[in-house]
């Protein structure tokens, strides 16, 4: 008997309720005298689905008079991004989290009503929208990375969030090799499968040991060919001279190109005769890929298999000692030499 005397109440009360409600709907939200005068909001082609089924799941009325000019009448059930995580998962819990997000709004990249552009993204958004607030300069750099050029931002990064810096999607290597798997062929370049590169050959090149492939590319567009960070040759000969290998010369001592004896700018060198400035000094130079292969390879010191002249690939028989070794190519018979001096 009490609860049919409360339950009458609360039918009562709401009567009430109604009649002085502002609205004329006890506060809530009506969709379709929404939509009567909100049409615009739901113009585009891409709709929120929660907008789609009701207003009130996100908009509830103050009680104020409404329409009113301050736009008091209504407020957000709750704050940014919390009124967003109702639905969607957290995207604010990883390390590395895009600005955006970060600040809780995710209004400043979606349209929480309707979009011409899929994912709700703003319709006055570029085609790329990653570039209306990230800068790229692309068009007059020599060399530029597919995806960047594309627009394709997302083919690396995650928009929200990662456990990775920059964030992209995995680890740097690991993200770089999720392409680099296959040959890639261009217009005017070829690139060969990297990660069959690394997976086949016993010497792996330092930087892509560490984990990094920007350590020598850059992963957007680059003033040199290939996203290399400095100069280096794309032919097979070119003179030897160290602005040629800058890009080699940021980690290597240059001396190896220039001292024609010496006791540190390189291993490779009988006494103390720089046998690489044997092999390559003034019109003589050659690009170091006839001998080293930069990403890795079957010997030591990352030596190729093969030495190219012209299109001829004449096979290294490589040896290895403590203080030296030995070499045999096409180019000369067999020659050895150590580091070590009487």
């Amino acid at each position: 008997m009490n609860n049919l005397l409360l339950y009458l109440f609360l039918i009562i009360a709401g009567g009430f309720s109604f009649l002085f409600s502002p609205t004329g709907t006890d506060n809530k939200v009506n969709q379709q005298e929404c939509n009567d005068c909100h049409s615009d909001l739901m113009a585009g082609e891409y709709l929120h689905p929660v907008a789609v089924n009701g207003c009130s799941l996100c908009h509830a009325s103050t009680g104020e008079e409404h329409p009113g000019t301050d736009e008091s009448e209504f407020k957000l059930v709750a704050d940014y991004p919390q009124i967003c995580y109702k639905c969607h998962d957290d995207k604010n819990s990883k390390e590395h989290v895009h600005y955006p997000v970060q600040d809780g709004y995710c209004a400043s990249c979606h349209s929480p009503h309707s979009s011409s552009n899929k994912s709700l993204i703003h319709s006055n958004f570029s085609e790329n929208m990653c570039t209306d607030c990230h800068y790229l300069e692309i068009e007059d750099k020599v060399s530029d990375h597919y995806p960047a050029k594309n627009g394709d931002c997302q083919d690396c990064h995650d928009p929200h969030q990662s456990d990775y810096r920059g964030v992209i999607k995995m680890e740097p290597n690991k993200l770089c090799l999720d392409c680099h798997s296959r040959a890639i062929e261009t217009d005017n370049r070829y690139i060969p499968n990297i990660k069959a590169t690394l997976s086949e050959n016993n010497t792996i090149h330092d930087p892509i040991e560490s984990g990094e492939c920007t350590i020598c590319h850059l992963p957007h567009a680059a003033d040199y060919p290939r996203l290399l960070i400095g100069e280096y040759p794309t032919k097979q000969y070119t003179e030897a001279k160290v602005d040629n290998f800058e890009f080699c010369f940021l980690c290597h001592d240059s001396e190896m190109i220039t001292a024609d004896s010496t006791v540190y700018a390189t291993n490779f060198r009988n006494g103390t005769q720089n046998l690489h400035y044997l092999h390559i000094n003034g019109t003589k130079g050659r690009n170091c890929n006839l001998c080293h292969n930069a990403h890795g390879a079957p010997n030591k010191y990352i030596i190729e298999a093969t030495v190219k002249y012209g299109n001829w690939d004449m096979p290294v028989e490589a040896d290895f000692t403590e203080n030296g070794g030995s070499c045999a190519t096409g180019c000369h018979k067999k020659l050895e030499y150590s580091r070590v001096t009487e």
